[in-house]
């Protein structure tokens, strides 16, 4: 991570740690505090900050302990996934895109980055299916990303 976006996530962890603070159980308590929305969305950004800045391992920590707090977020499940797939982990990372695929199944960008793991796995009559579903996509972006990954998977086939 580079040492500008470390301080500043950090400067705000210890911010929303301190406002957390003053809500927590009070001291007696036997039982661990809830965490705050707030408390959970700053971990869920910093897994993005991880996982955007190609520290795949500490990402996949980070969203594993997020989806502690957060399991039905398909978002969480699509960023494990993505950490375990640039980690080599492409059985891994399917099974964690299928979870957010089943959660949302009309998010195209959940489709390809499924596509890209079967690809991995050389499992090319399912990425294809994942690829089609997501051209059908009304955000331009989704059908460029599902076009090009078909491009890459005709490649693969020597089909092209």
């Amino acid at each position: 991570m580079r040492p500008a976006v470390l301080g500043r996530a950090a400067a705000a962890a210890v911010l929303l740690a301190a406002a957390c603070s003053s809500n927590s159980a009070s001291p007696s308590s036997s039982k661990q505090p809830t965490k705050t929305s707030a408390e959970v969305l700053l971990n869920e950004r910093m897994a993005a900050v991880l996982l955007s800045e190609g520290q795949a391992a500490e990402a996949e920590r980070a969203y594993r302990e997020v989806l502690k707090d957060d399991p039905n977020n398909p978002d969480l499940y699509d960023g494990l996934g993505s950490s375990l797939l640039m980690q080599g982990r492409a059985k891994d990372a399917v099974e964690s895109f299928e979870k957010a695929v089943k959660m949302s199944p009309k998010r195209a960008s959940f489709r390809i980055n499924r596509g890209l793991a079967y690809m991995e796995l050389s499992r090319y009559t399912e990425a294809e299916e994942d690829f089609r579903v997501a051209d059908a996509s009304s955000l331009p972006d989704d059908r460029l990303a599902a076009a090009i990954n078909r491009g890459r998977l005709r490649q693969m086939q020597g089909d092209f």
